[in-house]
């Protein structure tokens, strides 16, 4: 399973859950355990946030792919179809 993390979601308000239901449209199922992750998604104005930074540190670190949205909405698309190509 293709999972993204999404980082910089304080607060679930309307414009989150519409990223949320975008970023699923790219093929990723949205989980907010980073551990459970294949790859990272920074929101915009992430880094106005210090739990978003040390979440990109981490996946870093971890070689986790960070994608940004929605600048890598098309890059999402085909590395989700290409993970699922090699399950």
């Amino acid at each position: 399973m293709i999972t993204a993390f999404v980082s910089g979601m304080l607060e679930r308000n309307n414009y989150y859950e519409k990223l949320e239901k975008e970023i699923s449209k790219t093929g990723y199922n949205i989980s907010y355990n980073f551990e459970d992750c294949d790859v990272i998604v920074m929101l915009p104005f992430w880094n106005d946030y210090v739990q978003s930074k040390d979440e990109w540190k981490k996946a870093k670190i971890s070689n986790i792919p960070i994608f940004y949205w929605p600048l890598d909405k098309d890059k999402m698309k085909w590395f989700s179809k290409s993970q699922k190509n090699n399950e």
